[in-house]
């Protein structure tokens, strides 16, 4: 039995050796493979670390962005508001002085409408004032008879006058309608504009 009992330890003492060698070997994967771990997770808390920052930076960009945007959008609000403002002040005054001209216009139009009616009224021909005797109570012809060439003379001569103040009462007739339509036009414009 002692070569029996030799032999087991001698297997015993392998399989110690076996399993020291076996242990010990493990032992050193175990702990570089526990090294490689804490290596990795060290990595990747500071991967994270850095992913937070990069983040934290985008935010604080992000949010300055947002409030100069902001800012700018309150700001350009402000200017436009001032000029609609400025743009109906001014609209305003516009219209208070295209309604002054259109008043204007109108009593302008009145008047010209009252001296057309007064010219329109008068006769063609103005009565001829009579005359007066002369100074001395005699008839101003000393011969009792005018001759025909003497006549003539005064009819053409009085023709020629009635002519020129028909052709002057014309003009100032036309003229005056000219006046009229140009009044109406004016304030046919005016009149748009206020509106508007």
């Amino acid at each position: 039995m002692a070569p029996e009992i030799d032999s087991l330890r001698a297997q015993l003492e392998e399989a110690k050796a076996a399993t020291t060698s076996a242990v010990s070997a493990a032992g050193d994967e175990h702990s570089s493979e526990y090294q490689r771990v804490i290596k990795a997770l060290s990595v990747a808390q500071d991967d994270l670390t850095n992913v937070n920052e990069a983040y934290q930076i985008s935010k604080d960009s992000l949010s300055q962005m947002a409030n100069s945007h902001t800012v700018e959008l309150e700001e350009a609000a402000k200017t436009r508001a001032e000029e609609a403002t400025k743009l109906r002040a001014q609209f305003e005054e516009e219209k208070q002085v295209l309604i002054r001209e259109r008043s204007e216009l109108a009593a302008r139009l009145a008047e010209v409408e009252a001296d057309l009616n007064v010219a329109r009224a008068a006769p063609a021909h103005p009565p001829t004032p009579p005359q007066s005797p002369p100074a001395n109570g005699k008839a101003g012809y000393t011969n009792g008879s005018v001759s025909r060439e003497e006549l003539e003379r005064l009819h053409q001569a009085h023709s020629h006058k009635v002519i020129d103040l028909e052709s002057a009462h014309e003009k100032a007739i036309q003229a005056l309608r000219e006046q009229l339509e140009e009044v109406r036009l004016a304030t046919g414009k005016i009149a748009g504009l206020a509106v508007n």
